[in-house]
């Protein structure tokens, strides 16, 4: 579970670089959502997060495992929720040159497709 989450993560990051690759640097609320809203983001351990307008995110673990969420901006700061434990764990995106996303946890995120 805690990869289907670093996954999510980790797209979520992605999808925000793309939206805005000329913009590097700490990526507001507002490019949060523009890179996450209805794009698949892939983390660097393999595993992906498919994020809705919604606020539902699906999680594929690198085992084909799914989990559904949800996800929610706090300020500047992506947030995320996964119904097996409840438990939300909030980071701060930052957009790298290269387009991936760094999150507050270490993750990098890619956008997928």
């Amino acid at each position: 579970m805690r990869g289907i989450v670093i996954a999510a993560i980790a797209a979520t990051a992605i999808l925000a670089a793309c939206s805005n690759e000329n913009q590097t640097g700490p990526m507001n609320g507002e490019r949060i959502k523009a890179a996450l809203e209805g794009a698949t983001w892939s983390s660097s351990s393999g595993a992906s997060s498919s994020y809705r307008a919604d606020g539902t995110v699906t999680n594929k673990g690198t085992n084909g495992e799914t989990a559904e969420g949800k996800w929610r901006l706090d300020g500047d700061r992506y947030c995320q929720t996964i119904p097996a434990d409840g438990t939300e764990g909030c980071f701060t995106l930052e957009m790298q040159k290269d387009g991936t996303i760094r999150v507050s946890n270490g993750s990098i995120l890619t956008k997928a497709g």
